[in-house]
């Protein structure tokens, strides 16, 4: 089993490496359109990050149902380009702690290798479309991470209903894995953005899955969030949302993303 002491020194190497990274000046290289990430919201992007460049996003988050605590923290995703339409996505495994019933558990996630694939190009009210396909990779702590692959595909669909108001989607499919027991998992989402001012924007967003274990009920969720344009290349945000099922679910985060 993996020491406190290695956890935590593996925990702060990459803290100031992605801290650095995030913070590191890019003004000479900023571009003239603003960065569009992948979070705070669950909906996935349509869009792909620019040719040649390499995209961080990062964050944190805290969870409460009941009688659990969860907290997530990393979140990082590498999104490097490798084209006009196409990038190579990777999840930094993050750190991952939990306590309920009397229990805690706490590791590593498992690393994530994806790519995403603009299918069709649009802009303004012409719809744009998105493949995303990737899968969890067995590396993860066993207190925590399922440890298997988990193969995913994810259409997202995007587009302006006006000047400052923009609709996305997702529907997605997961051969997921709960406790090593396969399930077959089918999940969409909508989000209106809202741009609220020259640097600050918000959104609003509703999704679900049909399940979240085997044999499990539908579970459905909605949050909120702002995001804060320091320049093109570097974003912060925040976010809180909730669970509509019996568990009264409710979690918040916050995180920072920059491109390069």
């Amino acid at each position: 089993m993996m020491s406190w002491r290695k956890v935590f020194s593996i925990i702060a190497v990459l803290s100031v490496l992605v801290s650095g990274a995030l913070l590191y000046p890019v003004r000479a290289q900023e571009t003239s359109e603003p960065l569009v990430t992948d979070r705070p919201d669950f909906t996935e992007s349509a869009e792909t990050i620019p040719r040649g460049r390499v995209q961080i996003e990062s964050g944190v988050t805290f969870d409460r149902s009941e009688d659990e605590r969860a907290s997530t923290f990393g979140e990082v995703l590498v999104r490097i380009s490798t084209g006009d339409r196409s990038e190579l996505r990777i999840g930094v495994p993050s750190y991952l702690r939990g306590r309920g019933a009397g229990e805690k558990a706490s590791g590593f996630d498992d690393l994530f290798l994806g790519a995403k694939f603009v299918l069709k190009k649009g802009g303004g009210r012409k719809p744009q479309y998105a493949l995303l396909v990737g899968t969890p990779v067995p590396t993860g702590s066993r207190e925590v991470a399922e440890r298997r692959y988990q193969p995913e595909a994810v259409l997202a669909v995007a587009f302006d209903i006006s000047d400052r108001v923009a609709f996305s989607t997702n529907f997605g499919g997961v051969r997921a894995s709960d406790g090593g027991e396969r399930f077959s998992q089918a999940f969409g989402s909508a989000s209106l953005g809202f741009g609220l001012a020259e640097k600050w924007s918000a959104y609003l967003e509703a999704y679900a899955f049909n399940r979240t274990e085997p044999g499990g009920d539908s579970q459905q969720f909605v949050n909120t969030g702002v995001t804060y344009l320091i320049n093109n290349d570097f974003q912060l945000d925040a976010r809180i949302g909730r669970g509509l099922n019996d568990g009264r679910e409710t979690f918040f985060g916050f995180g920072a993303s920059r491109r390069f």
